[in-house]
């Protein structure tokens, strides 16, 4: 925690010593009033399924939350060579370890350090150091970013070595990077994208991109014993993005196996097996899942408030069908989401929004059994002030 605080100070510190670098950043204080309701079957009624780890809250039990967490502080800095420009980038936010478990707790984070090399003769672009996966590039306009991660949003940032070059209006990009912290490392995730940007061909903004990654995740199949595997972690994802009249559209689209820590529904589950009707307590298999996903959303900007409405959806395709499991395995989730964003004073913004996230269970995804879905709701206030 100290380092971290240490980290911070210095880039402030220094930011203010040397002319070339320049601070930003954001004090942002969220708050929240979150709902949830009984698991339901498909006909309404009450289920049994699933225990403590999947169950959810009676309709009366609402939870009040208030933090700082999404807080960013960063330098930026650039300079100019004969072959070469640079800039470099350092952020962090207030979304530590502890944070997750504590709120009192906002503790820094490292979201990005990376240096960027722009070849003048060549154009080529080399990054090094840790940013956004090139695969997935866009994120929903959303106060909660917690759900969509687990609803149709996929990629994150992670310590890497990317490349990139302009070709007019497409672009190309190479990426070999670090697997995300708490998977174990089986190798480099490889990824690609190639994306075509209108800029100002069009009256509307067109940009559009399809990547690709392919990976390993090595992980103990049957807990308490020795018998590690590696499984292929394979993803594709589109993604669109249109502007113009003041309106901004976005959407992703992802299908893949074993996504893991690229979000969406997570690529693995951890469940017990039953075997002639008995439920092995004493055993947890990890099984990998091919799922599919998507998210999209619609902001309308006027002088100084935004509309914005989106919806998002993560599905397992294959991988719960061969047998029962308790607990429940989760199948599905979807999030709908409306807000209003009001740029109240210069550089002040407040901002309300109301989601409802919908997730269904069920022991065996292919035979739909015992599915049973659970809603929660979430109110939500922002208020934000850029540094």
């Amino acid at each position: 925690m100290k380092n971290k605080i240490v980290l911070i100070s210095v880039m402030m510190l220094t930011s203010s010593v040397f002319a070339g670098l320049k601070p930003y950043g954001s004090l942002r204080v969220d708050a929240s009033r979150d709902s949830a309701g009984h698991l339901s079957d498909i006909n309404g009624n009450e289920s049994g399924i699933g225990d403590s780890s999947t169950a959810v809250r009676t309709e009366n039990d609402s939870t009040y939350n208030m933090n700082v967490r999404s807080t960013t502080f960063g330098v930026v800095g650039d300079s100019k060579g004969n072959k070469f420009d640079m800039d470099g980038r350092v952020e962090v936010d207030l979304n530590g370890e502890a944070s997750q478990s504590n709120d009192v707790m906002a503790e820094p984070e490292l979201t990005y350090g990376y240096i960027h090399l722009a070849c003048k003769t060549t154009g080529m672009n080399f990054l090094l150091g840790q940013s956004d996966d090139i695969v997935s590039p866009l994120n929903p306009n959303t106060l909660n970013r917690n759900w969509n991660a687990g609803s149709g949003n996929t990629g994150y940032y992670r310590p890497q070595v990317a490349t990139w070059r302009e070709f007019g209006m497409f672009k190309g990009q190479l990426s070999a990077a670090h697997p995300y912290n708490g998977r174990e490392s089986a190798g480099l995730d490889f990824a690609g994208r190639l994306s075509m940007n209108t800029k100002e061909m069009l009256p509307v903004g067109v940009e559009v991109g399809f990547g690709h990654v392919q990976a390993k995740d090595r992980r103990t199949v049957v807990t308490g014993r020795d018998n590690r595997q590696t499984f292929p972690i394979i993803m594709n994802a589109a993604d669109l993005k249109l502007t113009g009249w003041n309106l901004t559209v976005q959407s992703e689209y992802y299908w893949g196996d074993g996504l893991s820590n690229y979000s969406g529904i997570g690529g693995f589950q951890s469940t017990s097996p039953k075997e002639n009707g008995t439920v092995k307590t004493n055993r947890f298999e990890n099984r990998e899942i091919t799922e599919k996903g998507y998210w999209a959303d619609l902001t309308y900007k006027m002088k100084d408030v935004s509309l914005i409405g989106g919806y998002s959806k993560a599905k397992v395709v294959s991988g719960m069908e061969t047998t029962e499991y308790h607990p429940a395995m989760l199948s599905s989730n979807r999030v709908k989401w409306a807000a209003v964003q009001w740029a109240a004073f210069k550089d002040f913004t407040v901002g309300f929004e109301y989601s409802i996230l919908t997730s269904v269970f069920a022991d065996s995804n292919a035979n739909r059994i015992n599915e049973a879905e659970a809603k929660s709701e979430r109110y939500q206030l922002m208020f934000k002030y850029n540094i």
